[in-house]
């Protein structure tokens, strides 16, 4: 596959395998931003080159002020619980169940749906998680709402909310769209200043499993997860001062952050 779409546009390896491994793409929207290449760029790989190609083609600017407004009203005064992909959702699922009949919070899922845990709120960054999810989606009958980001493209009026991608992005780190880091700048766009946080294990690397549900897995070595773990933690560090972060579940995160876990009695 990867030979075949550099070949058709004929463009280099390097390319594709770049894009493929943003895992938010469909095959499709991967040979529509190599189409986009121009001139020498097509045979000399330049990786800031590829990057703001796939930056421009994810961008789709919305006023998003009237979305924001109605999900700070529907949110004020009440718990915020994050729900991450972990493999903790099951293995501590009694904290998070106790956590939830003692808080009753609302809670936002990122880029997917845990039977388990019925989410109040899904929160799509991903359209190849979008794509993934379409039948339970269309199935959901309107169980919750659905907060997604303009990169994603809307099918049969499924969307209660749709806010810009190009203002949650880190243009700065490794993975400048990273869903976790994203769903948190929208915490702070909404003014608040408490969120709780459950499956956010983070990044284990040497073929360790990292997700829930075996179609959401990443590969990562032992240095690149090292990086990305070292890289949320500083992200939850800087927010501090105005978005608090209290894990329910453990994360590698903590030992770079600092322990910040949910003590009994704590928030009430």
């Amino acid at each position: 596959m990867f030979y075949y779409l550099a070949a058709s546009n004929d463009c280099h390896p390097e390319y594709v395998a770049y894009l493929m491994n943003k895992r938010t793409l469909s095959v499709k929207s991967v040979n529509e931003i190599l189409g986009q290449m121009e001139g020498e760029s097509r045979l000399l790989y330049n990786r800031d080159y590829i990057e703001q190609l796939y930056i421009s083609y994810q961008e789709n600017v919305v006023d998003d002020n009237k979305a924001i407004s109605e999900l700070k009203e529907a949110l004020e005064n009440r718990t915020i619980l994050l729900l991450g992909p972990g493999l903790n959702i099951l293995k501590q699922r009694d904290k998070i169940t106790k956590f939830i009949n003692e808080r009753n919070p609302i809670i936002i899922s990122v880029n997917m749906i845990v039977e388990e845990i019925a989410p109040d709120y899904v929160f799509l960054s991903n359209a190849k998680r979008y794509v993934q999810m379409a039948t339970a989606l269309s199935q959901r009958g309107r169980k919750y709402k659905i907060i997604a980001t303009s990169n994603v493209t809307e099918t049969n009026k499924q969307f209660d909310y749709v806010l810009n991608y190009s203002e949650l992005l880190d243009r700065q780190a490794e993975i400048i769209d990273n869903s976790f880091v994203m769903l948190l700048k929208v915490m702070l766009r909404l003014k608040k200043k408490l969120v709780y946080l459950a499956g956010f294990d983070g990044y284990f690397g040497q073929h360790k499993k990292n997700y829930l549900y075996a179609n959401m897995e990443y590969k990562f070595d032992k240095a690149q997860a090292g990086r990305l773990n070292r890289y949320v933690a500083d992200v939850l560090r800087k927010m501090e001062p105005e978005l608090k972060t209290v894990f329910v579940t453990d994360s590698l995160y903590l030992s770079d952050f600092g322990e910040t876990k949910l003590k009994a009695g704590e928030g009430k």
